[in-house]
Formats: structure tokens, sequence, C-alpha cells
């Protein structure tokens, strides 16, 4: 599980404590929160990792679902 108070950071820092937290599993591509809505209480990150493996290692640390080398998780304020 991995932590962070998605309320209190922009979204470059949000998007890049994601990057390095998600480093510890291989190289990460790029991440991108997408938009919040409002009134929903949590926001979704696109990962895209380097490669496969490394992909499958942060699915089963942490993420929702995943579409080649990308993971969606799910981020709950």
């Amino acid at each position: 599980m991995y932590a962070l108070d998605i309320g209190a950071l922009p979204d470059r820092e949000l998007e890049k404590s994601i990057a390095e937290w998600c480093s510890q599993f291989g190289p990460v591509d790029s991440v991108k929160t997408l938009h919040r809505t409002v009134g929903r209480t949590y926001a979704i990150a696109r990962v895209k990792m380097s490669a496969e493996v490394d992909l499958q290692k942060v699915l089963l640390c942490i993420g929702e679902s995943s579409a080649e080398v990308e993971a969606l998780i799910i981020l709950d304020q």
C-alpha cells in the first residue's frame, strides 16, 4: 500500500511522488494523473512502465488494472 494525501498535492507533485515510488519496481516511462472530478473522493493515475515485468510488480503491489505496459491506479483521498 502506498499512502498519499492527494488533496494536498498539486498534480505535478503527485505525479512525481508516484513515479518515485513506482521506480523501485523498474524504470518508469511516465505518470499522468487524470483530472479529478468534483465530488469524487479519489483520483486516477496512469503509470507507464518500461517493461511488462516491471508493470506486473507494480500491479502485484497496488495496481488496479493494466493495458500492455500501463497501470491504472486509483488514488483514494
